[in-house]
C-alpha cells in the first residue's frame, strides 16, 4: 500500500510541476502585455545605460532579472558590465569582465 501511495504521490508532483510551469509562461505572456514591453529595443537600451549612468554599478543584475527581454537587452549591451561596484560579490567579476567585451572598467567604491 505504501507504494501506491508513493506512486500517486510521484504523479500528483508531477502534475504540479507541469502546472507550475504553465503558470510561469501564463505569467510571462500576461507581462509582455505591459508598455514597457512595446518599446523598442534600441528605447530600452538607451534607458537601461542611462539607469547605469546614476551611479548603481549592480544595474545589470537588476535589469536582467526582471525578464527575459530586458536580460537579452542587458546581455547584448557591454557598456553595462563596466563599472564594478567595490561591494560587488566576487563570483560576479569574471561576468563582468567578459560582458564589457574589451571595454575600459571602472572600479568604484
Amino acid at each position: 500500500m505504501d507504494n501506491n501511495h508513493e506512486k500517486i504521490r510521484q504523479q500528483i508532483d508531477e502534475e504540479i510541476a507541469i502546472l507550475e510551469q504553465r503558470l510561469f509562461t501564463l505569467r510571462a505572456q500576461r507581462n509582455r502585455l505591459a508598455p514597457i514591453f512595446r518599446l523598442p529595443v534600441e528605447i530600452m537600451s538607451d534607458i537601461f545605460l542611462f539607469a547605469h549612468c546614476g551611479m548603481w554599478p549592480k544595474v545589470p543584475l537588476a535589469l536582467g532579472s526582471v525578464s527575459r527581454e530586458w536580460r537579452e537587452i542587458v546581455l547584448d549591451l557591454p557598456d553595462l558590465w563596466t563599472r564594478i561596484d567595490g561591494d560587488l560579490k566576487l563570483k560576479y567579476i569574471p561576468e563582468y569582465i567578459t560582458r564589457s567585451r574589451q571595454n575600459p572598467l571602472e572600479i568604484c567604491r
